[in-house]
């Protein structure tokens, strides 16, 4: 009885120790960066896709087994400056990226960018609040297991702040330089053959007024 009263405490110890590593998040230590940061939008952040994000979660959590891939998604948790420690989300939540951009999987074309707003629920749900101009919003990530628990989530980013006046014809030009270039190609073709058409329609009234 004596020797039992004695392992009991440590034995109790290392349950809850193994007890609180299975329902902690894990903090991963990973940089959240913008889409572009020219693209500054007064009711809409765009932050770059979280690759790797998944890969530095497994090296740091005491269970890779917590989360599947396949099975996981990725939110984005929002702490406005002026809403009293009360912290959002985004309302769309985005399947886990892959690490390696040569993988020969298709990519999935809604990672291709993360959309913060214009609308944001309470962690919650019990409210909704709007993205608001020339404010400052901090940001982090969080992993969802299929079981939608929060296995890890990453630091806070630094305050960014969403533009005060609307996007001039510049900035636009900025976000034209940050897109793909298919879609650059397309836009450039679509406004060559809108160019021909109106010139093609010109002549064509021309000859019938002779």
């Amino acid at each position: 009885m004596a020797v039992l009263a004695f392992l009991l405490p440590g034995f109790l110890a290392l349950l809850l120790l193994c007890i609180g590593l299975r329902t902690q998040p894990v903090v991963v230590d990973y940089n959240i960066s913008l889409y572009s940061p020219q693209l500054q939008m007064a009711s809409i952040i765009w932050l770059a896709p979280a690759s790797c994000f998944y890969e530095a979660w497994l090296m740091n959590t005491p269970n890779p087994t917590l989360a599947n891939r396949s099975t996981s998604v990725i939110a984005i948790e929002v702490d406005p400056s002026d809403a009293n420690n009360t912290l959002f989300q985004a309302q769309k939540r985005y399947s886990v990226p892959r690490c390696n951009p040569l993988y020969p999987e298709p990519p999935d074309t809604n990672n291709f960018v993360y959309q913060v707003g214009p609308d944001l629920d309470s962690l919650d749900f019990a409210s909704v609040i709007s993205v608001a101009a020339g404010k400052h919003y901090r940001i982090r990530l969080s992993l969802h297991s299929g079981a939608n628990s929060i296995v890890g989530v990453t630091n806070w980013s630094a305050p960014i702040q969403t533009r005060a006046l609307p996007l001039s014809a510049r900035d636009m030009g900025a976000w034209l330089e940050g897109r793909s270039g298919g879609m650059v190609v397309i836009t450039v073709i679509l406004s060559i053959s809108m160019l021909l058409l109106l010139v093609g329609l010109g002549f064509a009234f021309g000859s019938s007024q002779r």
